[in-house]
Order: structure tokens, then sequence, then C-alpha cells
């Protein structure tokens, strides 16, 4: 063989070297579903900080968003909340259930549900979602097992309508309408985990927990076990949006409810009681509903709420009384679809995040920051790497902050939120003294190594 073969056999032996090691290799860990059957779940390339704890990348954007429709109906919006969210450079979605209403009971998937999706977002977005008491979920789940495996995760991991796994760092734990036996499969995805940015997404609520007429429809245990891991808690189904203030309730039942903290600054810690906050995102594109009064005058857990008849933002419960203050509402605003933004890892720190909602029409009807308490550091200081890597993914770029459009020339407020408040040095408690956070968060962790392919994507 001549020289110049054997030049080029071994320039060719060192690009299927480097297009291996970039090839991802799903590795699923374990998780045990209702079932009782062992469900996978995923996991992205991330390395642990120095105390143990896992951080997301830098400046990772998640869309939320629940009941869209597919946009059959002229009133349906979903195909511009779907452009909303491309637009603010959002780099995956969590679709909180009701995806179609064709028929309106028992809904199955359809191609122009989909075909949005594909053309909007791109066929290899990772779009993800929970079943909805609308969906026949084994008629969607194809179509989520699909993007999974196009982003180089195991489609396994979802096997019926509860799966679990981490992407890019933030861990996502989701359920169906079982909601007998969805306290195991929470609590067996959440009790020894480390991730510092934990997601529990479900479609329908408690009727304490939307601005509607929506009934009891889940237990507290759900929330219970979720607010105690410092899970940020997702729903849907009311047709609406709105926040909590940080809950740090021991034992949620109905009307009690304990919270803390400002309402622009949003705290989640592991505990007993631990703290999260709960949001209601029905807004994807389908029908908009009203405030109920009767029901939630006298709710004391609210920091925003954004419905067709009432809107109050940031200060929606009276400090003292601890009820609604309608004086504060909003008097004209526009209600239109939106999706909430969240992007953590924020401003070079792993326990920093900042999340807000926009409309289509460009308005941000509410913005927040939110704290996550480091957990106490290792006798280790060195950097511990977690389950092993099925993808490795470049750094996010950081998504810029929303430009917030007017949202009537006439509209008052007496408070008006900035995007970017300085965080407290923590949550002050409405029921008892101030709770102080156990560690100071370490320096974040370095990147991960990124290997571009140079064959192409598989």
């Amino acid at each position: 063989m001549t020289a110049k073969r054997w030049g080029y056999l071994a320039v060719g032996v060192l690009v299927l070297l480097a297009w291996s090691i970039s090839m991802p290799t799903p590795h699923p860990a374990e998780a045990t579903a209702n079932n009782g059957t062992i469900a996978p779940t995923a996991t992205s390339a991330v390395t642990a900080l120095a105390n143990g704890d896992v951080s997301t990348l830098p400046n990772f954007t998640v869309a939320f968003i629940g009941d869209s429709g597919d946009g059959s109906n002229g009133d349906q919006r979903f195909d511009e909340v779907l452009h909303l969210i491309q637009t603010e450079g959002a780099e995956m979605v969590v679709h909180l259930g009701d995806f179609v209403y064709t028929p309106l009971v028992a809904s199955t998937i359809t191609e122009l549900w989909q075909s949005n999706i594909d053309t909007i977002l791109g066929p290899n977005f990772l779009y993800l979602g929970v079943e909805g008491n609308h969906d026949v979920w084994s008629s969607f789940e194809p179509f989520f097992r699909e993007r999974l495996a196009r982003n180089h995760y195991d489609p396994n991991t979802i096997n019926g309508t509860d799966y679990a796994l981490a992407h890019n760092g933030l861990k996502l734990v989701f359920v169906g309408q079982n909601v007998e036996n969805n306290a195991t499969f929470l609590s067996q995805n959440l009790a020894e985990d480390r991730h510092i940015w934990k997601i529990c997404g479900w479609h329908q609520n408690m009727n304490d927990f939307q601005a509607g007429g929506k009934a009891d429809e889940r237990l507290w245990t759900e929330y219970q076990i979720c607010q105690d891991a410092g899970a940020i808690i997702a729903t849907g189904h009311e047709h609406s949006y709105a926040r909590t203030l940080t809950l740090n309730e021991p034992a949620h039942t109905a009307g009690v409810h304990r919270t803390t903290g400002d309402s622009g600054q949003m705290w989640v810690e592991r505990g007993k009681p631990g703290k999260s906050f709960v949001f209601v995102n029905g807004l994807g594109g389908y029908t908009k509903r009203a405030y109920r009064a009767d029901l939630h005058d006298d709710d004391g857990w609210w920091a925003t709420i954004y419905t067709s008849t009432r809107y109050c933002r940031d200060d929606c419960t009276d400090p003292v009384t601890q009820a609604q203050q309608r004086s504060a509402d909003i008097a004209a605003y526009r209600y239109n679809h939106g999706a909430l933004f969240i992007t953590f890892h924020v401003d070079d720190d792993p326990y920093k995040a900042r999340g807000y909602f926009k409309t289509i029409d460009g308005d941000v009807i509410d913005t927040f920051e939110i704290h996550a308490v480091a957990s106490t550091p290792t006798p280790s200081a060195t950097p511990t790497p977690t389950s092993t890597a099925t993808t490795m993914m470049p750094t996010s770029t950081p998504s810029p902050t929303p430009t917030e459009t007017p949202i009537d020339p006439t509209a008052t407020s007496t408070h008006t939120p900035t995007a970017s408040p300085t965080a407290p040095a923590g949550p002050a408690s409405t029921a008892t003294s101030t709770p102080t956070p156990t560690a100071t968060p370490p320096a974040q962790d370095a990147p991960a190594i990124f290997m571009p392919m140079l064959l192409g994507s598989p």
C-alpha cells in the first residue's frame, strides 16, 4: 500500500473515532412505574457540582403551555403560541395536557396538531407532554417517544402516562390521571434526586390551585410530595394563567396553604416542609375563561392571576388579611393566549432562574425570579459525575430578556414588577420566622465538553 493510501486510511480512522466519541449511547436509569414494572429514565450529560447538586446547562429556557387544541377552529391560536415559543428562543416545550379537542371527548392526535409543531418548531425539537382529560394517551404517546428518539434518548422512557427524565440537567417527572397511584411514582423519582431544578407536571387541578371553577381532581399528596422535594408544580386544565406565592405548607388541605416570601421572588427547597410554587397555564390556544370571585376572593396564596375578567400582577393577595386585594387589580388589559417561559441557571448562578408569561400579543403578563437553596456540601469537594450521558449537548445560548409591549395605554397598576429584581437574603414566612438557606450556592460546574459530529447527525 502506498504512503498516500496509508495517509487516507489514517485520516479515515481518525474521523470515525471522533464520530464514535460524539455518538450518544442511550443508557437509561431506572424508576418504578405505577404498574410495578421498571420504567427507564432518560438523562443528559451534566456534571454534578462539588456538593453533589446537579445544575442545568446555563441559560436553558423551557416553554410551558396547556390546553391548546390543534388550531382547526377559527378561534384557536395554537400556531400563534408556537410562533411565540420559537421567537422567544425556548429550547424545549412541556405541554400540560389537552392537546386536541376534536372530538371534544377522547381526542386522538391529528395531522394538523403534529404538522404545526413540525413546521414551526421543527421535527427534532424536544416536545414533551402529559395526559389531559380530553386526550387518548395511546394516540399521542408515539409522537412523544419519537421526539425522545430524535434527541438521542431511549424512547422506552415513555411507556404509559407516568414517566421521568432529566434533560440538560432539568429533572422532569410527569404523571397522568391515575391519581391514586401517582404518589408512589412521584416519591420514587424525587426522594433522592439531587437536581437543583425539578418539575412536577400534570394536567388537572385542585380547586384552590386554579382561578376558575375547576373542582378537586387531584390529591393533596401529589402537591405535598413535589413541594417537599423542592420541585416546581406545573399544571393546565383551567383556561387561564395563575401563579401562587412560594408555598411552605406542612400539610396541604382545602383552604390551608401557608406561604412565604415576596411575590416576585420564588423559592424552591427540599425539606419537611419544603418550598415550591404552583402555576397554571391553560392558555395554549383553545378557549379562555373567567375568574370565579365566589370561589377565590378569600384565597391567601396568589401572586398573579390572569383571566378574562380579572388581572392582578404580583399583588393579588393582601399580606395582612391574607385575602384577595381587588383594589390592586388592573382595570384595562388585553387577554389572550400565551406561554410561560422559565430560564434556568441565569446570571452565571446555577441556583437562580427567571420566569415570565408572555401573550401572542407581545404583552408580558408576569415576571419573577426563582431561587433554589443549595444542598449541604458533601465532605469531598471533587465533582462527581451523574449517570452515564446519553448525549453531549452544547452550552445553551442566552435567551433575550423579554421586551414588554404595553398592555393598554389606559391600564394602571399599583405595582410594577421589575424583570430582574434583586434577590432577597431569604423569604419571610407569613406564619413563621424567616427561614435561612442552609448553604451558599457554590460556583457553577464546568460546562460539558462538546465534540461536534464530523459526519453529521445520525
